[in-house]
Protein backbone atom coordinates (compact mmCIF):
# COMPACT_ATOMS: atom_id res chain seq x y z
CA UNK A 1 0.00 0.00 0.00
CA UNK A 2 1.42 3.38 -0.95
CA UNK A 3 1.99 6.12 1.56
CA UNK A 4 -0.29 8.39 -0.50
CA UNK A 5 -3.27 6.03 -0.15
CA UNK A 6 -2.66 5.27 3.53
CA UNK A 7 -2.13 8.85 4.73
CA UNK A 8 -4.47 11.05 2.72
CA UNK A 9 -4.16 14.34 4.61
CA UNK A 10 -1.31 16.50 5.87
CA UNK A 11 -2.69 16.35 9.45
CA UNK A 12 -2.43 12.55 9.43
CA UNK A 13 1.10 12.69 8.00
CA UNK A 14 2.07 15.20 10.70
CA UNK A 15 0.62 12.88 13.34
CA UNK A 16 2.70 9.98 11.98
CA UNK A 17 5.90 12.04 12.10
CA UNK A 18 5.05 13.17 15.65
CA UNK A 19 4.34 9.57 16.75
CA UNK A 20 7.62 8.37 15.21
CA UNK A 21 9.53 10.95 17.25
CA UNK A 22 7.62 10.02 20.43
CA UNK A 23 8.51 6.33 20.06
CA UNK A 24 12.01 6.73 18.66
CA UNK A 25 14.29 4.03 20.06
CA UNK A 26 11.37 1.98 21.43
CA UNK A 27 10.82 -1.62 20.35
CA UNK A 28 8.13 -4.25 20.81
CA UNK A 29 8.75 -7.77 22.19
CA UNK A 30 8.85 -8.99 18.57
CA UNK A 31 11.88 -6.78 17.88
CA UNK A 32 9.89 -4.43 15.63
CA UNK A 33 10.01 -0.68 16.13
CA UNK A 34 7.19 0.40 18.46
CA UNK A 35 5.73 2.73 15.83
CA UNK A 36 4.71 -0.41 13.90
CA UNK A 37 2.03 -1.05 16.56
CA UNK A 38 0.62 2.48 16.15
CA UNK A 39 0.55 2.00 12.38
CA UNK A 40 -1.21 -1.36 12.78
CA UNK A 41 -3.93 0.18 14.98
CA UNK A 42 -4.36 2.92 12.36
CA UNK A 43 -4.59 0.34 9.54
CA UNK A 44 -7.14 -1.79 11.45
CA UNK A 45 -9.38 1.26 11.81
CA UNK A 46 -8.91 2.61 8.30
CA UNK A 47 -8.34 -0.41 6.08
CA UNK A 48 -10.12 -3.25 7.92
CA UNK A 49 -13.00 -1.35 9.50
CA UNK A 50 -13.37 1.46 6.94
CA UNK A 51 -13.18 4.33 9.46
CA UNK A 52 -12.41 7.62 7.71
CA UNK A 53 -12.89 10.05 10.61
CA UNK A 54 -9.65 12.03 10.67
CA UNK A 55 -9.52 12.76 14.41
CA UNK A 56 -10.06 9.09 15.23
CA UNK A 57 -7.28 8.01 12.83
CA UNK A 58 -4.87 10.60 14.22
CA UNK A 59 -5.66 9.44 17.75
CA UNK A 60 -4.86 5.88 16.66
CA UNK A 61 -1.36 6.95 15.66
CA UNK A 62 -0.91 8.90 18.91
CA UNK A 63 -2.73 6.59 21.34
CA UNK A 64 0.46 5.58 23.21
CA UNK A 65 2.26 8.91 22.94
CA UNK A 66 1.32 10.21 26.39
CA UNK A 67 2.25 7.10 28.36
CA UNK A 68 5.16 5.72 26.32
CA UNK A 69 6.27 8.87 24.49
CA UNK A 70 6.13 11.12 27.57
CA UNK A 71 4.36 13.99 25.84
CA UNK A 72 1.50 15.93 27.42
CA UNK A 73 -2.14 16.00 26.39
CA UNK A 74 -1.81 19.80 26.20
CA UNK A 75 0.86 19.42 23.50
CA UNK A 76 -1.31 17.01 21.52
CA UNK A 77 -4.27 19.41 21.87
CA UNK A 78 -2.22 22.36 20.62
CA UNK A 79 -0.94 20.42 17.59
CA UNK A 80 -3.96 18.30 16.62
CA UNK A 81 -6.93 19.74 18.47
CA UNK A 82 -8.85 19.21 21.70
CA UNK A 83 -10.93 16.33 20.34
CA UNK A 84 -7.84 14.26 19.39
CA UNK A 85 -6.38 14.91 22.85
CA UNK A 86 -9.61 13.70 24.51
CA UNK A 87 -9.60 10.49 22.47
CA UNK A 88 -5.92 9.86 23.29
CA UNK A 89 -6.67 10.53 26.96
CA UNK A 90 -9.45 7.93 26.89
CA UNK A 91 -7.31 5.17 25.39
CA UNK A 92 -4.07 5.81 27.28
CA UNK A 93 -2.98 2.63 29.02
CA UNK A 94 -3.18 2.99 32.78
CA UNK A 95 -1.50 0.37 34.96
CA UNK A 96 -3.36 -1.18 37.91
CA UNK A 97 -3.27 -4.22 40.14
CA UNK A 98 -6.69 -5.49 39.12
CA UNK A 99 -8.73 -5.57 35.91
CA UNK A 100 -11.58 -3.74 37.59
CA UNK A 101 -9.42 -0.87 38.79
CA UNK A 102 -7.79 -0.58 35.37
CA UNK A 103 -11.16 -0.54 33.66
CA UNK A 104 -12.54 2.07 36.05
CA UNK A 105 -9.58 4.32 35.27
CA UNK A 106 -9.75 3.80 31.52
CA UNK A 107 -13.51 4.41 31.52
CA UNK A 108 -13.56 7.04 34.25
CA UNK A 109 -15.81 9.54 32.46
CA UNK A 110 -19.57 9.55 32.78
CA UNK A 111 -19.86 8.07 29.29
CA UNK A 112 -17.49 6.34 26.90
CA UNK A 113 -17.19 8.09 23.53
CA UNK A 114 -17.50 5.86 20.43
CA UNK A 115 -14.14 7.13 19.06
CA UNK A 116 -12.40 6.18 22.31
CA UNK A 117 -14.01 2.74 22.24
CA UNK A 118 -13.02 2.08 18.63
CA UNK A 119 -9.37 3.07 19.05
CA UNK A 120 -9.17 1.06 22.26
CA UNK A 121 -10.68 -2.01 20.54
CA UNK A 122 -8.30 -1.72 17.57
CA UNK A 123 -5.39 -1.36 19.99
CA UNK A 124 -6.44 -4.45 21.93
CA UNK A 125 -7.12 -6.45 18.76
CA UNK A 126 -3.61 -5.86 17.44
CA UNK A 127 -2.09 -6.73 20.81
CA UNK A 128 -4.04 -10.00 20.94
CA UNK A 129 -2.98 -10.83 17.36
CA UNK A 130 0.67 -10.57 18.43
CA UNK A 131 0.57 -12.38 21.79
CA UNK A 132 3.06 -15.05 20.67
CA UNK A 133 5.86 -12.64 21.61
CA UNK A 134 4.62 -12.17 25.18
CA UNK A 135 5.48 -14.18 28.29
CA UNK A 136 2.88 -16.91 29.06
CA UNK A 137 1.79 -15.23 32.32
CA UNK A 138 1.20 -11.92 30.51
CA UNK A 139 -0.77 -13.70 27.79
CA UNK A 140 -3.12 -15.12 30.42
CA UNK A 141 -3.52 -11.72 32.08
CA UNK A 142 -4.20 -9.94 28.77
CA UNK A 143 -6.69 -12.60 27.71
CA UNK A 144 -8.59 -12.37 31.00
CA UNK A 145 -8.65 -8.58 30.81
CA UNK A 146 -9.99 -8.81 27.26
CA UNK A 147 -12.69 -11.29 28.30
CA UNK A 148 -13.78 -9.02 31.13
CA UNK A 149 -13.66 -5.65 29.38
CA UNK A 150 -13.07 -5.48 25.63
CA UNK A 151 -15.25 -8.33 24.37
CA UNK A 152 -18.28 -6.91 26.26
CA UNK A 153 -17.41 -3.50 24.78
CA UNK A 154 -17.37 -4.88 21.22
CA UNK A 155 -20.66 -6.66 21.88
CA UNK A 156 -22.28 -3.52 23.30
CA UNK A 157 -21.33 -1.60 20.15
CA UNK A 158 -22.69 -4.41 17.95
CA UNK A 159 -19.30 -5.16 16.34
CA UNK A 160 -19.75 -8.94 16.00
CA UNK A 161 -16.76 -9.35 13.67
CA UNK A 162 -14.40 -7.91 16.27
CA UNK A 163 -16.09 -9.68 19.20
CA UNK A 164 -15.74 -13.04 17.46
CA UNK A 165 -12.05 -12.58 16.61
CA UNK A 166 -11.20 -11.37 20.12
CA UNK A 167 -13.06 -14.31 21.67
CA UNK A 168 -11.09 -16.91 19.76
CA UNK A 169 -7.75 -15.14 20.20
CA UNK A 170 -8.30 -14.92 23.97
CA UNK A 171 -9.58 -18.48 24.20
CA UNK A 172 -6.53 -19.73 22.30
CA UNK A 173 -4.06 -18.04 24.63
CA UNK A 174 -6.04 -18.54 27.85
CA UNK A 175 -6.89 -22.26 27.56
CA UNK A 176 -5.23 -23.88 24.56
CA UNK A 177 -6.24 -27.46 25.47
CA UNK A 178 -9.92 -26.55 25.70
CA UNK A 179 -9.67 -24.46 22.52
CA UNK A 180 -8.22 -27.39 20.55
CA UNK A 181 -10.83 -29.78 21.93
CA UNK A 182 -13.72 -27.53 20.84
CA UNK A 183 -12.01 -26.81 17.52
CA UNK A 184 -11.75 -30.54 16.77
CA UNK A 185 -15.35 -31.18 17.86
CA UNK A 186 -16.65 -28.43 15.60
CA UNK A 187 -14.58 -29.66 12.65
CA UNK A 188 -15.98 -33.17 13.16
CA UNK A 189 -19.57 -31.89 13.29
CA UNK A 190 -21.27 -32.48 9.92
CA UNK A 191 -22.87 -29.03 10.02
CA UNK A 192 -19.41 -27.48 9.68
CA UNK A 193 -18.64 -29.38 6.50
CA UNK A 194 -18.72 -27.81 3.05
CA UNK A 195 -20.80 -30.77 1.83
CA UNK A 196 -23.59 -30.10 4.33
CA UNK A 197 -23.55 -26.32 3.93
CA UNK A 198 -23.60 -26.51 0.14
CA UNK A 199 -26.45 -29.00 0.21
CA UNK A 200 -28.66 -27.08 2.62
CA UNK A 201 -28.07 -23.67 0.99
CA UNK A 202 -28.79 -25.07 -2.49
CA UNK A 203 -32.04 -26.61 -1.18
CA UNK A 204 -33.08 -23.23 0.19
CA UNK A 205 -32.23 -21.49 -3.11
CA UNK A 206 -34.14 -24.07 -5.12
CA UNK A 207 -37.19 -23.89 -2.86
CA UNK A 208 -37.31 -20.11 -3.13
CA UNK A 209 -36.71 -20.09 -6.91
CA UNK A 210 -39.58 -22.54 -7.37
CA UNK A 211 -41.77 -19.96 -5.66
CA UNK A 212 -40.41 -17.08 -7.77
CA UNK A 213 -38.55 -15.50 -4.86
CA UNK A 214 -35.01 -14.22 -5.33
CA UNK A 215 -32.74 -13.20 -2.50
CA UNK A 216 -29.60 -11.06 -2.48
CA UNK A 217 -27.25 -13.50 -0.75
CA UNK A 218 -26.96 -16.66 1.29
CA UNK A 219 -24.01 -16.58 3.69
CA UNK A 220 -22.86 -18.98 6.38
CA UNK A 221 -21.66 -17.41 9.62
CA UNK A 222 -19.50 -19.43 12.01
CA UNK A 223 -19.63 -18.76 15.73
CA UNK A 224 -16.46 -18.49 17.80
CA UNK A 225 -15.15 -21.53 19.65
CA UNK A 226 -15.40 -19.56 22.89
CA UNK A 227 -19.08 -18.86 22.29
CA UNK A 228 -19.71 -22.54 21.58
CA UNK A 229 -17.81 -23.66 24.68
CA UNK A 230 -19.71 -21.17 26.87
CA UNK A 231 -23.02 -22.34 25.46
CA UNK A 232 -22.18 -26.01 26.12
CA UNK A 233 -21.27 -25.10 29.70
CA UNK A 234 -24.51 -23.16 30.12
CA UNK A 235 -26.50 -26.16 28.86
CA UNK A 236 -24.35 -28.51 31.00
CA UNK A 237 -23.59 -30.79 28.10
CA UNK A 238 -20.69 -31.72 25.84
CA UNK A 239 -23.00 -32.66 22.95
CA UNK A 240 -22.81 -30.18 20.06
CA UNK A 241 -26.20 -31.45 18.90
CA UNK A 242 -27.70 -29.37 21.71
CA UNK A 243 -26.53 -26.18 19.94
CA UNK A 244 -28.38 -24.76 16.95
CA UNK A 245 -25.96 -21.99 16.02
CA UNK A 246 -22.48 -23.43 15.59
CA UNK A 247 -23.28 -22.11 12.11
CA UNK A 248 -25.93 -19.60 11.13
CA UNK A 249 -27.28 -19.52 7.58
CA UNK A 250 -27.95 -15.88 6.71
CA UNK A 251 -30.56 -15.13 4.05
CA UNK A 252 -30.22 -11.53 2.88
CA UNK A 253 -33.35 -10.05 1.28
CA UNK A 254 -34.41 -6.63 -0.01
CA UNK A 255 -36.83 -5.49 2.69
CA UNK A 256 -38.68 -6.55 5.83
CA UNK A 257 -41.75 -7.63 3.89
CA UNK A 258 -39.59 -10.14 2.00
CA UNK A 259 -38.38 -11.56 5.33
CA UNK A 260 -41.90 -12.73 6.12
CA UNK A 261 -42.49 -13.97 2.55
CA UNK A 262 -39.33 -16.09 2.61
CA UNK A 263 -40.14 -17.50 6.05
CA UNK A 264 -43.67 -18.41 4.95
CA UNK A 265 -42.36 -20.29 1.90
CA UNK A 266 -39.74 -22.18 3.90
CA UNK A 267 -42.25 -22.97 6.65
CA UNK A 268 -44.61 -24.56 4.11
CA UNK A 269 -41.86 -26.41 2.27
CA UNK A 270 -41.54 -30.19 2.46
CA UNK A 271 -37.80 -30.06 1.82
CA UNK A 272 -36.84 -27.50 4.50
CA UNK A 273 -38.21 -28.76 7.85
CA UNK A 274 -38.63 -25.67 10.04
CA UNK A 275 -38.87 -26.02 13.83
CA UNK A 276 -42.31 -24.55 14.66
CA UNK A 277 -41.26 -23.74 18.23
CA UNK A 278 -38.20 -21.66 17.33
CA UNK A 279 -39.06 -18.25 15.94
CA UNK A 280 -37.23 -15.20 17.31
CA UNK A 281 -38.37 -11.88 15.86
CA UNK A 282 -35.65 -9.33 16.60
CA UNK A 283 -37.17 -6.80 14.21
CA UNK A 284 -38.04 -3.13 14.67
CA UNK A 285 -37.16 -0.59 17.35
CA UNK A 286 -39.07 -2.35 20.12
CA UNK A 287 -37.81 -5.87 19.35
CA UNK A 288 -34.20 -5.50 18.26
CA UNK A 289 -31.54 -6.51 20.75
CA UNK A 290 -29.91 -3.94 23.03
CA UNK A 291 -26.84 -3.63 20.80
CA UNK A 292 -29.06 -3.05 17.74
CA UNK A 293 -28.96 -6.60 16.27
CA UNK A 294 -31.96 -7.34 14.04
CA UNK A 295 -33.03 -10.59 12.36
CA UNK A 296 -35.88 -13.07 12.09
CA UNK A 297 -34.41 -16.33 13.35
CA UNK A 298 -35.66 -19.88 13.20
CA UNK A 299 -34.21 -23.40 13.02
CA UNK A 300 -33.96 -26.05 10.35
CA UNK A 301 -34.36 -29.57 11.73
CA UNK A 302 -31.81 -31.80 10.02
CA UNK A 303 -30.38 -35.29 10.67
CA UNK A 304 -27.01 -33.59 11.23
CA UNK A 305 -28.50 -31.42 13.98
CA UNK A 306 -30.44 -28.15 14.32
CA UNK A 307 -29.28 -25.25 12.16
CA UNK A 308 -30.09 -21.60 12.75
CA UNK A 309 -31.47 -19.59 9.84
CA UNK A 310 -31.50 -15.80 10.07
CA UNK A 311 -33.53 -13.68 7.64
CA UNK A 312 -32.21 -10.13 7.31
CA UNK A 313 -32.06 -7.15 5.00
CA UNK A 314 -28.71 -5.97 3.65
CA UNK A 315 -28.77 -2.99 6.02
CA UNK A 316 -29.58 -5.18 9.04
CA UNK A 317 -26.77 -7.61 8.28
CA UNK A 318 -24.24 -4.85 7.76
CA UNK A 319 -25.12 -3.55 11.21
CA UNK A 320 -25.27 -7.07 12.71
CA UNK A 321 -21.66 -7.63 11.65
CA UNK A 322 -20.20 -4.18 12.21
CA UNK A 323 -22.55 -2.30 14.55
CA UNK A 324 -21.52 1.29 15.14
CA UNK A 325 -18.75 0.93 12.53
CA UNK A 326 -21.41 0.44 9.84
CA UNK A 327 -23.07 3.74 10.86
CA UNK A 328 -19.76 5.59 10.61
CA UNK A 329 -19.14 4.05 7.18
CA UNK A 330 -22.53 5.43 6.12
CA UNK A 331 -21.33 8.95 6.94
CA UNK A 332 -22.52 9.39 10.54
CA UNK A 333 -20.27 11.77 12.47
CA UNK A 334 -18.96 10.74 15.88
CA UNK A 335 -20.95 13.49 17.61
CA UNK A 336 -24.15 12.19 15.98
CA UNK A 337 -23.88 8.82 17.69
CA UNK A 338 -25.34 9.90 21.04
CA UNK A 339 -27.01 6.52 21.58
CA UNK A 340 -23.57 4.91 21.55
CA UNK A 341 -22.08 7.02 24.32
CA UNK A 342 -22.00 4.18 26.85
CA UNK A 343 -21.47 4.00 30.58
CA UNK A 344 -19.56 1.10 32.16
CA UNK A 345 -21.19 -1.01 34.88
CA UNK A 346 -19.33 -3.75 36.76
CA UNK A 347 -21.15 -7.01 37.33
CA UNK A 348 -20.39 -10.66 38.14
CA UNK A 349 -16.66 -11.36 38.81
CA UNK A 350 -15.84 -7.69 38.04
CA UNK A 351 -16.81 -8.06 34.41
CA UNK A 352 -17.71 -4.76 32.78
CA UNK A 353 -20.84 -4.17 30.73
CA UNK A 354 -21.43 -1.08 28.64
CA UNK A 355 -25.01 0.17 28.69
CA UNK A 356 -27.06 3.14 27.56
CA UNK A 357 -27.65 6.05 29.90
CA UNK A 358 -31.26 5.05 30.70
CA UNK A 359 -30.60 1.36 31.36
CA UNK A 360 -31.94 0.03 34.67
CA UNK A 361 -30.64 -2.97 36.58
CA UNK A 362 -33.31 -5.01 34.77
CA UNK A 363 -31.63 -4.18 31.44
CA UNK A 364 -28.19 -4.95 32.83
CA UNK A 365 -29.01 -8.48 34.01
CA UNK A 366 -27.69 -10.30 30.95
CA UNK A 367 -29.33 -13.64 31.71
CA UNK A 368 -32.98 -12.67 31.85
CA UNK A 369 -33.92 -16.17 33.00
CA UNK A 370 -32.43 -15.18 36.36
CA UNK A 371 -34.93 -12.32 36.58
CA UNK A 372 -37.48 -14.95 37.56
CA UNK A 373 -35.71 -15.19 40.92
CA UNK A 374 -34.26 -11.65 41.31
CA UNK A 375 -35.60 -9.59 44.23
CA UNK A 376 -33.23 -6.61 44.51
CA UNK A 377 -29.77 -5.30 43.61
CA UNK A 378 -26.77 -4.09 45.54
CA UNK A 379 -25.49 -0.95 43.82
CA UNK A 380 -22.13 0.13 45.21
CA UNK A 381 -22.98 -1.82 48.35
CA UNK A 382 -26.45 -0.33 48.85
CA UNK A 383 -29.56 -2.46 48.38
CA UNK A 384 -31.80 -0.97 45.69
CA UNK A 385 -34.87 -1.94 43.62
CA UNK A 386 -34.23 -3.54 40.23
CA UNK A 387 -35.88 -0.53 38.56
CA UNK A 388 -32.95 1.71 39.63
CA UNK A 389 -30.78 3.42 36.98
CA UNK A 390 -27.23 2.89 38.29
CA UNK A 391 -24.56 5.58 37.95
CA UNK A 392 -21.57 5.20 35.66
CA UNK A 393 -18.86 2.87 37.00
CA UNK A 394 -21.25 1.35 39.54
CA UNK A 395 -20.63 -2.14 40.88
CA UNK A 396 -23.78 -4.27 40.86
CA UNK A 397 -24.69 -7.62 42.35
CA UNK A 398 -28.14 -9.22 42.32
CA UNK A 399 -30.00 -10.70 45.27
CA UNK A 400 -32.00 -13.79 44.37
CA UNK A 401 -34.83 -15.60 46.11
CA UNK A 402 -36.12 -19.15 45.74
CA UNK A 403 -39.57 -18.31 44.39
CA UNK A 404 -40.49 -17.18 40.89
CA UNK A 405 -41.46 -13.51 40.61
CA UNK A 406 -43.96 -12.00 38.15
CA UNK A 407 -42.01 -10.78 35.13
CA UNK A 408 -44.72 -8.37 33.97
CA UNK A 409 -44.00 -6.07 36.92
CA UNK A 410 -40.62 -5.18 35.38
CA UNK A 411 -41.88 -4.16 31.93
CA UNK A 412 -42.55 -0.45 32.72
CA UNK A 413 -38.98 -0.09 34.04
CA UNK A 414 -36.80 -1.36 31.22
CA UNK A 415 -35.76 -0.56 27.66
CA UNK A 416 -38.00 -1.74 24.78
CA UNK A 417 -35.52 -4.46 23.79
CA UNK A 418 -35.55 -5.91 27.31
CA UNK A 419 -39.35 -5.70 27.36
CA UNK A 420 -39.44 -7.88 24.25
CA UNK A 421 -37.01 -10.32 25.86
CA UNK A 422 -39.27 -10.53 28.92
CA UNK A 423 -42.21 -11.39 26.67
CA UNK A 424 -40.16 -14.20 25.14
CA UNK A 425 -39.14 -15.39 28.58
CA UNK A 426 -42.75 -15.41 29.73
CA UNK A 427 -43.56 -17.67 26.78
CA UNK A 428 -40.60 -19.85 27.71
CA UNK A 429 -41.91 -20.14 31.29
CA UNK A 430 -45.27 -21.31 29.93
CA UNK A 431 -43.55 -23.81 27.61
CA UNK A 432 -41.42 -25.18 30.46
CA UNK A 433 -44.53 -25.69 32.58
CA UNK A 434 -46.17 -27.59 29.72
CA UNK A 435 -43.09 -29.79 29.29
CA UNK A 436 -42.88 -30.54 33.03
CA UNK A 437 -46.53 -31.59 33.02
CA UNK A 438 -45.81 -33.80 29.99
CA UNK A 439 -42.88 -35.46 31.78
CA UNK A 440 -45.20 -36.32 34.67
CA UNK A 441 -47.67 -37.83 32.18
CA UNK A 442 -44.93 -39.86 30.52
CA UNK A 443 -43.62 -41.07 33.88
CA UNK A 444 -47.08 -42.33 34.77
CA UNK A 445 -47.52 -44.03 31.38
CA UNK A 446 -44.05 -45.62 31.37
CA UNK A 447 -44.40 -46.83 34.98
CA UNK A 448 -46.78 -49.56 33.74
CA UNK A 449 -44.05 -50.65 31.33
CA UNK A 450 -41.20 -50.97 33.83
CA UNK A 451 -39.71 -47.52 33.13
CA UNK A 452 -40.02 -43.96 34.37
CA UNK A 453 -37.99 -41.87 31.92
CA UNK A 454 -37.57 -41.71 28.14
CA UNK A 455 -33.79 -41.40 28.37
CA UNK A 456 -33.71 -44.84 30.03
CA UNK A 457 -35.50 -46.31 27.02
CA UNK A 458 -32.86 -44.64 24.82
CA UNK A 459 -30.09 -46.38 26.77
CA UNK A 460 -31.83 -49.77 26.89
CA UNK A 461 -33.01 -49.96 23.29
CA UNK A 462 -31.82 -47.10 21.05
CA UNK A 463 -33.65 -48.55 18.04
CA UNK A 464 -37.07 -48.55 19.71
CA UNK A 465 -36.43 -45.13 21.21
CA UNK A 466 -35.56 -43.64 17.79
CA UNK A 467 -38.63 -45.20 16.19
CA UNK A 468 -40.77 -43.64 18.92
CA UNK A 469 -39.21 -40.22 18.38
CA UNK A 470 -39.58 -40.52 14.60
CA UNK A 471 -43.23 -41.43 15.06
CA UNK A 472 -44.09 -38.58 17.44
CA UNK A 473 -41.13 -36.15 17.35
CA UNK A 474 -39.03 -35.14 15.53
CA UNK A 475 -37.32 -34.57 18.90
CA UNK A 476 -37.82 -35.53 22.52
CA UNK A 477 -38.63 -31.90 23.37
CA UNK A 478 -41.27 -31.79 20.60
CA UNK A 479 -42.78 -35.02 21.92
CA UNK A 480 -43.00 -33.52 25.42
CA UNK A 481 -44.60 -30.35 24.08
CA UNK A 482 -47.11 -32.24 21.95
CA UNK A 483 -48.17 -34.40 24.90
CA UNK A 484 -48.31 -31.44 27.26
CA UNK A 485 -50.61 -29.50 24.91
CA UNK A 486 -52.71 -32.62 24.18
CA UNK A 487 -51.78 -32.45 20.51
CA UNK A 488 -50.87 -36.09 21.10
CA UNK A 489 -53.42 -37.85 23.30
CA UNK A 490 -52.39 -40.33 25.99
CA UNK A 491 -54.36 -43.08 24.23
CA UNK A 492 -52.41 -42.46 21.01
CA UNK A 493 -49.12 -42.50 22.91
CA UNK A 494 -49.97 -45.79 24.61
CA UNK A 495 -51.02 -47.32 21.32
CA UNK A 496 -47.71 -46.42 19.67
CA UNK A 497 -45.76 -47.78 22.67
CA UNK A 498 -47.66 -51.06 22.35
CA UNK A 499 -47.01 -51.17 18.60
CA UNK A 500 -43.27 -50.78 19.19
CA UNK A 501 -43.31 -53.53 21.87
CA UNK A 502 -42.31 -51.05 24.55
CA UNK A 503 -44.02 -53.04 27.29
CA UNK A 504 -42.90 -54.49 30.58
CA UNK A 505 -43.15 -58.05 29.26
CA UNK A 506 -41.05 -57.23 26.18
CA UNK A 507 -38.45 -55.07 27.90
CA UNK A 508 -38.24 -57.35 30.99
CA UNK A 509 -37.15 -54.47 33.23
CA UNK A 510 -38.04 -53.00 36.61
CA UNK A 511 -37.24 -49.44 37.64
CA UNK A 512 -36.45 -48.71 41.29
CA UNK A 513 -36.36 -45.06 42.39
CA UNK A 514 -35.32 -44.31 45.98
CA UNK A 515 -34.50 -41.15 47.94
CA UNK A 516 -33.68 -40.41 51.57
CA UNK A 517 -31.07 -39.17 54.01
CA UNK A 518 -27.57 -40.01 52.87
CA UNK A 519 -25.75 -42.78 54.70
CA UNK A 520 -22.49 -44.68 54.20
CA UNK A 521 -22.49 -47.29 51.40
CA UNK A 522 -26.23 -46.91 50.82
CA UNK A 523 -26.01 -47.65 47.07
CA UNK A 524 -23.81 -50.70 47.59
CA UNK A 525 -26.23 -52.13 50.17
CA UNK A 526 -29.18 -51.72 47.81
CA UNK A 527 -27.31 -53.31 44.90
CA UNK A 528 -26.29 -56.27 47.08
CA UNK A 529 -29.91 -56.76 48.08
CA UNK A 530 -31.18 -56.69 44.50
CA UNK A 531 -28.50 -59.14 43.29
CA UNK A 532 -29.61 -58.91 39.64
CA UNK A 533 -28.22 -57.37 36.44
CA UNK A 534 -28.50 -53.59 36.74
CA UNK A 535 -28.74 -52.00 33.27
CA UNK A 536 -28.87 -48.39 34.43
CA UNK A 537 -27.44 -47.01 37.66
CA UNK A 538 -27.91 -43.30 38.40
CA UNK A 539 -27.26 -41.71 41.80
CA UNK A 540 -26.52 -38.33 43.33
CA UNK A 541 -26.40 -36.56 46.68
CA UNK A 542 -27.92 -33.07 46.72
CA UNK A 543 -26.89 -30.00 48.71
CA UNK A 544 -29.20 -31.06 51.58
CA UNK A 545 -27.33 -34.37 51.89
CA UNK A 546 -30.24 -36.35 50.53
CA UNK A 547 -29.47 -39.17 48.12
CA UNK A 548 -31.44 -40.00 44.98
CA UNK A 549 -30.99 -43.36 43.26
CA UNK A 550 -32.61 -44.69 40.11
CA UNK A 551 -31.89 -48.25 38.97
CA UNK A 552 -33.18 -50.18 35.97
CA UNK A 553 -32.94 -53.90 36.69
CA UNK A 554 -33.36 -56.87 34.35
CA UNK A 555 -35.54 -59.94 34.95
CA UNK A 556 -37.10 -59.31 38.34
CA UNK A 557 -40.20 -61.38 39.04
CA UNK A 558 -43.37 -59.85 40.46
CA UNK A 559 -42.64 -61.59 43.77
CA UNK A 560 -39.14 -60.13 43.87
CA UNK A 561 -40.51 -56.66 43.08
CA UNK A 562 -43.04 -56.92 45.92
CA UNK A 563 -40.37 -58.17 48.32
CA UNK A 564 -38.09 -55.23 47.46
CA UNK A 565 -40.94 -52.75 47.76
CA UNK A 566 -41.93 -54.07 51.18
CA UNK A 567 -38.34 -54.15 52.43
CA UNK A 568 -37.20 -50.76 51.13
CA UNK A 569 -40.31 -48.64 51.86
CA UNK A 570 -39.90 -48.48 55.67
CA UNK A 571 -36.19 -47.65 55.38
CA UNK A 572 -36.25 -44.64 53.06
CA UNK A 573 -38.19 -41.41 52.53
CA UNK A 574 -39.45 -42.32 49.09
CA UNK A 575 -39.52 -45.68 47.27
CA UNK A 576 -41.00 -46.43 43.87
CA UNK A 577 -40.77 -49.90 42.28
CA UNK A 578 -42.46 -50.30 38.87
Amino acid sequence: MSKESLFETSRVEEALIFAQKCHEGQFRKSGEEYISHCLSVYEILKEEWGIQDEDTLIAALLHDSVEDGKVSLEEIASLFGKNVAEIVDGVTKLKSDTDKQASQKVFDKSKLQPAVALVKLADRLHNMRTQEYMDPAKRIKKAQETFNTYIPLAESLGIWKVKRELEDLCYFWYDLDSYKKIEESVKQDDRSSELFQSNITSKIKQTLEQNNISIRQINVRNESYKFINDKLNKLRTSDLQAINDIISIRLVVDNQEDIYKVFSILDQSNTIPIDPHKCDRYLGESNKQQNGYQAFQTNIISPQGPVEIALVTKEMEEFNNWGIVSLIRQGKKMNELKNYFLKPIFVHHNQVRFVSDQATVIDIIQNHEKLRYAVSANINGKESPLSTIPPSNATISINYGEEHVALNQYKPYCLPQTRSSLDDLQQQVIKEKIIEEAKSKIKKILSKRGLLYLNHLEKLDPSKYQKLINELGPSKEKLYYSLGTNFIKEEQFNKILDGLSITKSDLKVTTIEISGEDEPRVLRKILEQINKTVSINESLVDSDQKFHICLVVKNLTIEEENELRNDLTPRFTSVLVV
